[in-house]
């Protein structure tokens, strides 16, 4: 009689052929899912609704409720949403619970967030708090008339002031409030300010209106040296090229500051001046305060249908992530990580790498959009709806 053999390396090269096959499958099958949820707008949406289960709608998330007849500001930092009213900054968490009120002072206010703090001062007024999360960690007046304000990710603070007896004078103060130093310009206007996140240089955009030609420049200043030596602390200028207005800047990270001009983006590094882009002619909303990326909509019409164009380009490595959808948008706002579009009846909540995180459906029209690290209002008259980002 015969008998069968067992053999086992010849069953396991079976198995391990059907698991090859399955795995190519499974990695076939991802990319083409992949690339239909990039592509296709339809695919994505119904992947996102169903599966995923990133929609909320209206009166499903944490509420805040708003007196409708009084002036109220809202921001929104780190994980907390505050109200500003009648000069108290009243706290929310992410489950909309009241958990602070701060007297600040302040009624007319201006404002700037980063990492855990937000920076507030009397808009043409003299006053400045600066809150460290859910405290404030100082208070101070200054000379002249406050026209703008920064804070960088450890609480430094640079203020722009007119109202003396130069045209602009930016103060630098630390997170303790002590003024460091100031820079006093006496032929240009300071147009804004940002503090490196290190805490070893101030940058200056300013516009020299004295000629027929605007001018704009940039000035980066040694704290280090300004603290004794204020005149000589300037260890770099840039003369923008006579067609480039400069709009906003900030520092990103690596000490890389990130300039936007009306017509191109550039980045100041090692005393470089290197143009990251031209805006697209067809940008609607371009911002440059996310972490270190920037932020450029763009807008274009087929078939009597608004597409939209999210692009995010990483202005370190020169990398672009895009997200694609469709509507008239009404603005933009950014926290450090996330991008939201607002399309008046829907938020789409978008990270860097171009996906949405979540999308807000309402029955009406949002009045306005805040957003901090982890944490966004959707602002209506009467409430806020909180969403835990």
């Amino acid at each position: 009689m015969e008998v069968l053999q067992y053999t086992p390396n010849k069953n396991n090269k079976i198995k391990k052929i059907i698991i090859m096959i399955i795995l190519s499958i499974l990695i076939i099958a991802g990319i083409i899912i992949a690339s239909l949820y990039i592509t296709d707008e339809n695919f994505r949406e119904n992947i996102d609704i169903h599966i995923l289960k990133k929609e909320i709608t209206e009166n499903n998330t944490a509420q805040i409720l708003l007196n409708s007849g009084e002036t109220q500001n809202i921001y929104a930092y780190d994980k907390y949403i505050g109200i500003l009213n009648k000069s108290t900054l009243t706290l929310y968490d992410n489950t909309g619970k009241e958990i602070k009120k701060l007297n600040t002072g302040i009624s007319n206010p201006i404002f700037e967030k980063n990492n855990r703090y937000l920076c507030i001062a009397e808009k043409n007024g003299q006053k400045i708090t600066l809150i460290d999360k859910e405290e404030i960690s100082f208070e101070k007046e200054v000379e002249g008339n406050i026209i703008d304000i920064s804070v960088n990710k450890n609480g430094y603070v640079s203020v722009i002031v007119t109202g003396t007896s130069y045209k602009t004078v930016v103060i630098t103060i630390d997170n303790k409030g002590k003024e460091i130093f100031k820079t006093y310009l006496a032929s240009t206007n300071a147009i804004t300010t940002s503090i490196s996140n290190n805490n070893e240089y101030l940058a200056i955009a300013e516009i020299d209106s004295t000629s027929a030609i605007i001018q704009s420049n940039i000035k980066i200043i040694s704290i280090e040296k300004a603290k004794t030596d204020p005149t000589n602390s300037i260890i770099y200028t840039y003369k923008a090229e006579s067609n480039n207005l400069i709009v906003d800047i900030k520092y990103q990270e690596r000490e890389n500051l990130v300039c936007l001009y009306d017509n191109s983006v550039h980045t100041i590094q090692n005393g470089q001046d290197t143009e990251v882009y031209k805006i697209d002619q067809n940008a609607d909303f371009i911002d440059i305060n996310l972490k270190n990326y920037v932020a450029q909509t763009v807008e274009t019409t087929e078939f009597f249908k608004s597409n939209i164009q999210l692009k995010l380009k990483n202005v370190s490595n020169n990398t672009e992530n895009i997200y694609l959808t469709s509507g008239v948008l009404k603005s933009i706002e950014v926290g450090e990580d996330i991008t939201a579009l607002n399309f008046s009846t829907e938020v789409h909540f978008v990270n860097t790498n171009g996906w949405l995180i979540k999308r807000y459906v309402s029955s009406q029209g949002v009045t306005d959009i805040v957003v901090g690290d982890s944490i966004a209002g959707i602002v209506y008259r009467n409430k806020i709806e909180v969403i835990t980002l």
